[in-house]
């Protein structure tokens, strides 16, 4: 599996925070040798909330990641 390591401050929609509404969201993505998301293959599985899910395609397209096999 890929390692985080870094990744932008998370969007909480706001509707949600005020009204105290948690989740979360899983999602999928093909990580390249660079360590980035493939846009194309970001897919969400499951949300609590359909509000989570851009939210969470942004973070993951913005984070870096460790591939797998690559070392630290």
């Amino acid at each position: 599996r890929p390692e985080l390591i870094s990744h932008p401050p998370v969007h909480y929609p706001e509707i949600l925070k005020q009204a105290g509404i948690d989740g979360h969201v899983v999602v999928e993505a093909i990580i390249d040798t660079a360590g980035h998301a493939e846009r194309g293959s970001i897919k969400i599985l499951s949300s609590t909330n359909q509000l989570f899910e851009q939210p969470s395609r942004e973070v993951v397209a913005a984070s870096v990641y460790r591939p797998p096999g690559r070392p630290g």
